[in-house]
């Protein structure tokens, strides 16, 4: 559930959200794989929003959207592009992606002004390790607190 209220904290606070990527311990490859599975996933739990959306949308929301929905297909094999013309950056295309629909879903954040005005989104920096302490100020160790999820 903690990670479920930041990412709601994230998506109400700005148009950029950072996908967090599970990461190939062998081959340190990003996995975008499991993102977008949950991304469809959650696209399943209110069809009727997303149709909604995807209806009243502009063509750069619709294409986006179009796009997160082939990324899927891609993952499951039931994409019709063979494996020579896929040549994906799906990690760096996927935040740019989130920041469209979020436009369109949620104008209202869209009418903010911006804090920096720099073309370059804000990058996290590096998450704490589970031993070290949690950055909420609890004294407890990360593990136990905000990275319990």
């Amino acid at each position: 559930m903690a990670h479920y209220n930041s990412v709601v904290e994230a998506i109400t606070g700005s148009l950029w959200v950072e996908p967090i990527y599970e990461v190939d311990p062998n081959s340190d490859e990003v996995m975008w794989e499991p993102w977008v599975v949950g991304f469809t996933r959650a696209m399943r739990l209110r069809p009727q929003a997303w149709s909604r959306l995807l209806d009243q949308s502009d063509e750069e929301t619709r294409e986006t959207m179009i796009f997160l929905m082939a990324l899927q297909d891609i993952y499951t094999g039931q994409s019709k592009f063979t494996d020579d013309e896929i040549d994906l950056e799906a990690p760096d295309l996927i935040p740019n992606c989130v920041a469209t629909i979020l436009h369109q879903s949620r104008p209202e954040l869209s009418l903010r002004e911006p804090a920096n005005l720099s073309d370059v989104p804000f990058k996290a920096g590096p998450r704490p390790g589970r031993n070290d302490p949690c950055s909420c100020g609890s004294g407890r160790k990360y593990k136990k607190c905000c990275g319990r999820h």
